[in-house]
């Protein structure tokens, strides 16, 4: 990689032949995908997939000198961690996603999220907020003209999905799991605001059972906009990873089956490359090859990532679904609500 680019990546879930990255949704305007999930299906895996460095594993643990790749790669763990807020990008060709994440309380975790999609000249713009007890999304724009014209009373529409911890009768799973705590703070790996205790425990953990791997005689040393990083090359361990994501659901207070979607992506398969800052160690982005597919993915403002207030609800799941439907039966865009 050329020094001075910025890695920035996913990684692929439930045998997919490709990096998610190359199957980012489809917005075209069509609200009716919504309901049938297969757009928001699609947003979901890039969201999660965009986690895919959330934190990270190591497969030695030296108290060497400060700067060796042992005790670098320990320290990023670490501060991931304890990490209060941050901010995780994503993008590709025709797409881009950023997911802002606030840990401060790890009993409490919110998450909102952009997502935006060109496919030619048009550009679909979804945007979401999420906490353990109420979800929402809404479009800015359909990625469509006349679509934008005939549904604009839904534009810039925040749909309330959870509310209060109970979700929407009739909301498929994939929409209400596009901005849940409970699918996107769990899988490949993991962050947040733990107590020491906790942390030190996780940490033990993941060291103990070699949850990550990698060859410190192949850990590569790159300037990345300027400043040296090491760049190690990770496997997994994925049933003790799903145990150490079983801990820390346990210690977040969130039941085990609320994250069972997340542990069931979880797959091995493709190469991650991991990217941490020598001088402030942190983990400043990866690469993930899977086949001939490159997806790269980018974490930035670490504890200075600040998330917007918790939206307030345009309209319930029901309402959202109800109206597009008699919006997009009459070709004027107009009908009796």
């Amino acid at each position: 990689m050329p020094a001075g680019d910025m890695p920035n990546s996913p990684r692929q879930r439930n045998g997919a032949q490709t990096s998610e990255i190359s199957r980012l949704p489809r917005f075209s305007g069509r609200l009716e995908s919504l309901k049938s999930g297969e757009n928001i299906r699609k947003a979901v895996l890039l969201v999660v997939a965009v986690l895919v460095l959330a934190t990270a594993g190591f497969g030695w643990w030296s108290d060497r000198h400060d700067n060796t790749p042992d005790k670098v790669f320990a320290d990023a763990i670490g501060k991931l961690l304890s990490t209060k807020s941050i901010t995780q990008s994503v993008s590709s060709n025709t797409a881009s996603l950023s997911v802002k994440f606030d840990m401060r309380n790890v009993k409490d975790p919110r998450v909102s999220m952009t997502i935006a999609e060109q496919d030619g000249a048009t550009v679909a713009k979804v945007s979401g907020y999420g906490s353990l007890q109420n979800e929402y999304l809404k479009y800015t724009t359909f990625g469509d003209a006349a679509l934008d014209g005939s549904l604009k009373s839904l534009v810039n529409k925040w749909v309330q999905i959870r509310t209060n911890g109970t979700v929407a009768a009739d909301a498929n799973a994939d929409a209400k799991a596009l901005t849940d705590p409970r699918y996107l703070m769990f899988g490949d790996f993991l962050m947040g605001n733990f107590s020491a205790a906790d942390r030190q425990d996780l940490l033990q953990f993941i060291k103990s059972n070699h949850v990550y791997n990698y060859d410190v005689k192949h850990v590569k040393t790159v300037a990345v906009q300027g400043r040296n990083a090491y760049v190690y090359s990770l496997t997994e361990n994925v049933p003790e990873l799903k145990k150490l994501n079983q801990k820390a659901a346990a210690v977040m207070g969130v039941p085990l089956a609320d994250v069972e979607p997340a542990l069931a992506g979880i797959n091995e398969g493709g190469a991650i490359e991991l990217y941490i800052d020598e001088g402030t160690k942190e983990i400043v982005g990866y690469v993930n090859t899977v086949g001939t597919t490159v997806a790269r993915g980018s974490y930035t403002d670490y504890d200075m990532t600040s998330l917007p207030p918790q939206p307030h609800a345009d309209l319930t799941w029901a309402q959202f679904t109800h109206k597009e439907s008699a919006l997009t039966s009459q070709p004027d865009g107009v009908a009796s609500l």
